[in-house]
């Protein structure tokens, strides 16, 4: 899946495959990234709250290219998290009994049932990893620009 015209995000990977991350293109060179604030927004993301996935897996978050130095160069910035808290073991119901409120029907159907369902797969939660470190680099390269939004009516009823 990929987002965006002039900064484009596209993520890869699935929830029980070897990885999931993002490739973030159209940064400018020189940004310098700011890893202690890319680490606090994964802390942020991580599961494990109530109500959501009790998989306990770290989010170390690899950046194996556009970063030298502590600064962007310009080129893609490749972000990859290795999977390894998957028990896929957990999923031999699929994909013949999809779960209510996932993706695992439409997904097997679009893709005529080659898709790897487990763990929500290329649908799961995981993948979020990628789009908020692609976010927090993203940010940097905002620098001082902010960006503000304010709903003053839905319908009738005014704010």
């Amino acid at each position: 899946m990929s987002l965006g015209d002039s900064v484009r995000v596209t993520l890869f990977g699935e929830s029980h495959g070897a990885a999931v991350g993002a490739l973030l293109e159209g940064i400018p060179p020189g940004i310098p990234v700011d890893v202690a604030s890319l680490i606090e927004d994964l802390q942020r993301r991580r599961p494990g709250r109530r109500l959501l996935s009790a998989r306990a897996e770290p989010d170390d978050c690899e950046i194996l290219s556009g970063v030298y130095e502590g600064k962007t160069t310009g080129y893609p910035i490749l972000l990859l998290a290795r999977n390894k808290d998957a028990k896929s073991k957990d999923y031999g119901f699929l994909p013949n009994q999809p779960r209510p409120g996932h993706a695992d029907l439409p997904e097997a159907t679009r893709t005529g049932g080659a898709a790897d369902l487990r763990g929500g797969g290329a649908n799961s939660g995981r993948l979020t990893l990628g789009l908020v470190a692609a976010g927090s680099i993203a940010r940097d390269a905002l620098g001082d620009v902010r960006v503000q939004a304010h709903c003053s009516q839905i319908g009738t009823i005014e704010a």
